[in-house]
């Protein structure tokens, strides 16, 4: 019975793809029996079967024959030119910063079947495992077109094929791109509400684009352009970031669990306040990252082509203390409901006693001692990540990389940073001054003291 009805189906399917086609074949049979019969009877009713009236006839059966199919081809090329202007038409009003204009383009090309992905009028449901349907790349009127500037907020762009589009400066808020194709496109715009699960963007050229907030189920970023995106509090999950170019992004709040992050460029990347369970950063380069208070949590998968934030390769020595990340062994957690924020809070206790508690979005809420901040900042300054809590009673205190604490646990600041020839220079109360060297990403290098702990000139 299923065989029938598929069967049904794909006759139903090549009758809508060639209208023409029993034209013609019925054509041709009428000509071919013409042909058979037509001496026959001829020659019956004059007993002159290879007469002059059989040319006559055969002639004539040619002649019409031959009308029907010039005319069934010209009725195809007028078609053909006009679903071509209608195609082209389409693809403009997509592109159209007139938001009606754009939705209905879309929705007109989704009903016929050209979005590329799957030519399918009836809802898709998805799942982990995929789609009800197959994919279908025959048909993508949106493929490699300029969108660019386009208003496309809240149109269904679900398993569309928009490989190498320009969507740059697109309104793409709460738009559903959920399994679409955007590998190769170019996109600097705001992605924050866009639906984007199981998306493919990979080698994706995407510029100052803010993904903030944004949950990314199985999204694929492979070798997707990413510097200085804006990806605060991004939650990634089960995502491919391989090879992906993350340099100077900021994930700070950001969740990344069980993702891919293998030989991906973490240049002067902020990664403070990041929650990291379950990914791998083999080959990855973190020269110069922020993993102050970055959250390292159940196999960080690392190597010794891995290259840390002082420009040293990984080894088992190695301590993520000294970057200040959080990597204290947890004794017991929880979760606890905010209704103010909406959220699960969870709460941590490490085995030396100190409780933290971390929101999904935001980060910690507590400094490492356990003390309750209201706000966290970290500012990039001169190639030095400064890391800053903020306490209920207005005190602050910054913490680098380099030296450790700027501040004491009161607020008193007991170094301070100047420039000198657009380096930092760490001055301490005692009057002890040290030279900082940030050479960034081209010498493959976290920087280096140009003076000792007693402030003496180090030779070279």
């Amino acid at each position: 019975m299923i065989e029938a009805s598929s069967r049904t189906e794909e006759i139903a399917q090549i009758q809508k793809d060639y209208p023409g086609m029993y034209r013609v074949a019925l054509s041709i049979f009428l000509i071919v029996l013409g042909i058979a019969i037509g001496p026959t009877i001829i020659g019956w009713l004059n007993r002159t079967p290879d007469g002059y009236e059989t040319n006559i006839y055969t002639e004539i059966l040619s002649v019409a024959g031959t009308i029907l199919i010039l005319n069934y081809l010209q009725e195809r090329r007028e078609e053909s030119r006009r679903e071509t202007e209608h195609k082209e038409r389409l693809v403009r009003e997509a592109g159209s910063p007139i938001h009606a204009t754009a939705i209905n383009a879309i929705r007109n090309i989704r009903e016929r079947g050209w979005l590329g992905r799957i030519g399918f009028k009836e809802p898709v449901i998805f799942s982990d495992e995929g789609f009800t349907k197959p994919f279908n790349d025959a048909e993508a009127l949106l493929e490699g077109v300029d969108l660019s500037n386009a208003d496309l907020h809240d149109v269904d762009l679900s398993c569309a094929n928009l490989t190498g589009t320009d969507l740059r400066r697109t309104n793409l808020t709460n738009t559903d791109l959920r399994h679409a194709n955007l590998s190769f496109t170019g996109l600097s715009t705001d992605l924050s509400n866009t639906k984007l699960s199981h998306a493919d963007l990979s080698n994706a050229r995407m510029t100052n684009v803010n993904l903030s907030g944004n949950f990314l189920f199985k999204v694929n970023f492979s070798r997707a352009y990413l510097a200085d995106a804006n990806l605060t509090g991004t939650d990634f999950f089960h995502s491919n970031l391989d090879h992906a170019d993350l340099t100077y992004a900021n994930l700070s709040g950001a969740e990344i669990t069980f993702t891919s992050l293998t030989n991906a460029k973490l240049y002067g990347t902020d990664l403070s306040n990041t929650s990291l369970n379950k990914i791998n950063l083999s080959g990855a380069v973190m020269i110069n990252t922020n993993l102050f208070d970055t959250f390292m949590m159940e196999d960080v998968q690392l190597d010794k082509t891995t290259i840390l934030p002082n420009g040293k390769r990984y080894s088992l020595k190695a301590n993520f203390n000294d970057f200040g990340a959080e990597t204290r062994t947890i004794h017991k957690e929880y979760s606890e409901w905010s209704d103010k924020h909406d959220t699960h809070i969870k709460v941590y206790t490490f085995t030396d006693g100190t409780v933290r508690r971390y929101r999904r979005g935001k980060g910690w809420l507590n400094d490492k001692d356990g003390n309750y901040i209201i706000d966290f900042e970290s500012v990039l300054y001169s190639g030095v990540w400064i890391n800053t809590y903020i306490y209920p009673d207005g005190r602050q205190r910054r913490w680098t990389r380099q030296v450790g604490w700027l501040d004491d646990k009161i607020g008193n600041e007991t170094i301070s940073i100047e420039i000198e020839r657009s380096d930092p220079v760490f001055v301490y109360n005692n009057g002890i001054r040290r030279r900082w060297v940030y050479e960034g990403t081209k010498y493959q290098t976290g920087g280096y003291w140009l003076d000792d702990e007693n402030g003496n000139p180090i030779n070279a």
